[in-house]
């Protein structure tokens, strides 16, 4: 009895299935206008059967067994014409010769449809409402420009060269910003004396000897710039370009004397196993000194054994690393080393077939006009807000509370839009239009010189980031060596951030020839905002929240205090002396 009731229920089910559709039928004769608009309490009812096409579908799937597949088909293909019925049936826009002969009665709404910006949409074309946004932008600065020019004037001065009066200041520095290229070829001939030596601990240079004059030239090549700075007592600008070049080469030579010693103790282990094999086979014949034979240096870095014989017969020589007298490459693979856009060492860099001029005009005009630009900012925006914040200072010596700690508030988001714009062009001008074209005119090859920082969650990612030739040489030279000596990740971390520290104090400190401690804290305090952006990030699972907090914390509050700290400080110093 069951399984008739069954077989009737499917028999019934194929029957209604198998019926043609109303829908398809009222499809191939469209009604007229009149007759749709007489059955309007019924249209919302059929619309919302029609709307529904796969339910008989996945019922029949779902009580049928194997045998009812040619149905199932069957079923699909009617479904699937009349939902291209009711694709047809979609109000459409009346052409123009239409449009004469339409009627008032003509239905304009006949299908189920959702606004263009409800969630349940699908996805729509903003691009008009992105131009809307660029050109308001664009209008809304624009009226800034022209307010500020109206209210200051056109308040840049280029300097003039023919003034010798400034040159007592300037020429000192630019003569110790070029005899900075001394420092790498003592480098160098430090390593062709300790290099020269036999394999004998005996016989060559301790290498605590050989690491202390390392130490003192570098250390030379960092105090004696700023020495002649205090000497001089250069100007802001020029000594703030010194500085940062002897501090680029003062790392690039503590990386050169890290890989060279490396190179130099593993060269030294190798001959000295190879020196005692020959012992044994040879039975006692004198012993090789390193860079006895002549080596011949290629045109990449690379020091190769020419005319050296052993290396032909003996597997061992042949995996000799490229070493020779003149220390780990050629001098010009020096100076190629002190020129590439990179403060890591080593002795093949990866390189590009040609120089392509197109590009290096494309960097150069990309430098000019940023610079060009944040001369502008600086002169119009920056330094007007600054000087009027200092003076209102001056007049309010004695305002306390609410006044002052909102004037203050406000005179920091008015300088957090020019300073913010001011730092990205300098980061496009410096990390990639200035390092592409050295790498271009070098045929550097990996110009890897950042990563998306800007989207940073956290602010140790974005230090991982945003200036990748630093980051390399600190993970390389000073957190990786730390880690090996037993110090732990935190420590470790604690260690590269103070070292920056001192870096940016330095290059703010000695060009303004006073100590105040104010970039120090800066950096050294953001371990604390690293701790809170890895929270916020753990806590709400959302990136986008600690993306936004390193944007306020670095763009809006970090910046702008720093500059109306040292511009506070350099001003009274100014009117001190």
């Amino acid at each position: 009895m069951m399984k008739e009731d069954a077989e009737s229920l499917r028999r019934r089910r194929r029957r209604r299935l198998n019926k043609p559709s109303t829908a398809v039928t009222d499809a191939a004769t469209p009604p007229s206008s009149l007759e749709r608009s007489a059955d309007d309490d019924g249209v919302a009812q059929h619309d919302h059967k029609r709307l529904r096409p796969n339910t008989a579908s996945r019922r029949m799937r779902e009580t049928d067994g194997a045998g009812a597949g040619v149905v199932d088909e069957q079923a699909e293909r009617r479904l699937a014409e009349q939902q291209r019925q009711q694709q047809r049936l979609a109000p459409k826009v009346p052409k123009r010769s239409s449009l004469l002969v339409m009627k008032a009665s003509y239905d304009v709404h006949s299908v189920n449809r959702c606004s263009p910006l409800s969630s349940e949409a699908p996805p729509q074309d903003f691009r008009g409402l992105y131009n809307l946004a660029g050109i308001t932008l664009v209008v809304g600065n624009f009226r800034l420009v022209v307010e500020n020019l109206r209210k200051y004037g056109w308040l840049i001065e280029f300097p003039d060269v023919h003034d010798w009066r400034s040159w007592p200041r300037t020429w000192p520095v630019l003569t110790c910003t070029a005899s900075l290229i001394a420092f790498p070829i003592i480098a160098w001939l430090i390593e062709r004396i300790a290099c020269r030596t036999g394999t004998q601990p005996a016989q060559r240079l301790p290498r605590l000897l050989v690491a202390w004059m390392h130490v003192v030239n570098c250390a030379a090549c960092f105090f004696v710039p700023v020495w002649v700075i205090f000497r001089t007592d250069a100007a802001i600008l020029p000594a703030i370009t010194l500085l940062m070049s002897c501090i680029v080469v003062s790392l690039k030579l503590i990386s050169f004397a890290h890989v060279a010693n490396d190179l130099r103790r593993d060269a030294f282990a190798l001959y000295r196993r190879l020196d005692g094999e020959s012992d044994n086979s040879n039975g006692g014949q004198p012993k090789r000194r390193l860079g006895r034979k002549r080596k011949a240096s290629s045109d990449d870095g690379r020091v190769s054994n020419s005319n050296d014989s052993s290396a032909d017969s003996d597997p061992d020589a042949a995996t000799l690393p490229n070493y020779s007298f003149d220390g780990t490459g050629s001098l010009s693979h020096i100076m190629y080393f002190v020129a590439a856009p990179t403060l890591c060492y080593q002795l093949v860099y990866p390189r590009t077939p040609r120089v392509r001029m197109r590009f290096v005009v494309r960097r150069v005009a990309e430098m000019l006009f940023c610079i060009g630009l944040m001369l502008f900012l600086v002169k119009q925006y920056v330094e007007p807000t600054v000087q009027n914040t200092l003076r209102w200072l001056d007049e309010h010596p004695h305002a306390t509370g609410y006044n002052k700690y909102a004037y203050l508030l406000e005179r920091i988001f008015k300088l957090a839009i020019p300073n913010g714009c001011v730092w990205l062009l300098m980061f496009y001008a410096l990390f990639h239009a200035h390092l592409n074209l050295l790498a271009e005119l070098l045929r550097f090859g990996d110009r890897r010189f950042y990563d998306a920082w800007w989207n940073a969650t956290t602010l140790d990612e974005y230090w991982r980031k945003w200036n990748l030739p630093v980051h390399n040489w600190l993970v390389r030279h000073l957190y990786a060596p730390l880690l090996r000596h037993g110090w732990s990740k935190t420590a470790g971390m604690v260690a590269v951030f103070l070292f920056s520290a001192v870096l940016h104090e330095v290059l703010l400190s000695v060009p303004m020839q006073r100590l105040r401690l104010h970039a120090f804290f800066g950096i050294f305090g953001q371990i604390p905002l690293i701790w809170l952006t890895r929270t916020i990030v753990k806590r709400y699972a959302k990136p986008v929240w600690g993306n936004v907090c390193f944007w306020t914390a670095f763009l809006v509050f970090g910046q702008p205090l720093i500059v109306l700290f040292y511009a506070h400080d350099f001003v009274r110093e100014q009117q001190n002396y």
